[in-house]
């Protein structure tokens, strides 16, 4: 049986360090780029890997059985990435294969057993175990695998003067992927991460300040600058993470 689409999408990349002189400088850049990009490095990287895998889904994926097999016991992609996959152009006929498989299986959970006598009293936890997806979501566990890539990443070249610079200029990390990070850290990583991480939410914080400042109509005729006009977005997006933005690629 050929591997999965969730385990084989990204297999030129081994989840953990070290890597090949060659994986590392891929690594290297991808991770460089997504800095450089703006926002949290780790949310754009763990999206990409997500959408190229909801892409090849439902061109390639809708016909190969051991993929079907998974998603019809993951009961298809959690509410997040099926509605990412929706929102996709030409998603009509995959999305329709795929969940003409999901919606079968839910049926026959339902028939098996209707039959049973009415004073059966395990019927509501067998239904309720056959209904229940076996396995999680393919484009989740991607996802996961490229923070914790992308995480150890950032941990081998903390002395890189491109990646620090970077790092300010994106902002720093969202929240949740920074306590990703944190959770490979060693201790002189982690006092490294946070001077960074601690300078990028006192920019932020000032600009914040600002923007509050000219609400005020004693300061309204001062002009609001770009990074000013944003921050109250970039705040909520360093407390929880970066929107999902809808692809209709």
């Amino acid at each position: 049986m050929r591997p999965s689409m969730a385990s084989s999408a990204w297999s030129s990349y081994p989840s953990d360090l070290p890597y090949t002189m060659a994986e590392k400088d891929t690594l290297y850049f991808e991770l460089l780029d997504a800095l450089q990009a703006g926002g949290c490095a780790l949310c754009g990287l763990a999206r990409k890997a997500s959408d190229s895998y909801l892409n090849a889904l439902l061109y390639e994926g809708v016909i190969d059985v051991p993929i079907r097999d998974e998603l019809r016991n993951a009961r298809g992609p959690c509410y997040r990435h099926a509605w990412q996959m929706v929102d996709k152009r030409g998603s009509v006929l995959g999305t329709a294969v795929i969940y003409r498989d999901i919606v079968n299986t839910l049926a026959k959970a339902l028939q098996q057993d209707a039959d049973a006598p009415r004073r059966w009293r395990g019927y509501r936890e067998a239904l309720a175990r056959r209904l229940a997806p076996s396995t999680g979501c393919p484009a989740c566990t991607l996802e996961q695998n490229a923070e914790r890539r992308s995480a150890k990443t950032l941990l081998k070249h903390l002395d890189s003067a491109e990646v620090a610079a970077a790092y300010a200029a994106a902002g720093g990390l969202c929240l949740p992927h920074f306590q990703v990070v944190l959770s490979h850290a060693g201790e002189e990583a982690t006092r490294t991460l946070a001077q960074w991480q601690e300078g990028a939410l006192c920019r932020l914080r000032d600009e914040l300040d600002e923007l509050i400042r000219k609400h005020d109509y004693r300061f309204r005729g001062e002009p609001t600058t770009e990074e000013e006009a944003v921050s109250w977005r970039r705040a909520v997006a360093a407390a929880v993470g970066e929107p999902k933005p809808v692809n209709r690629e």
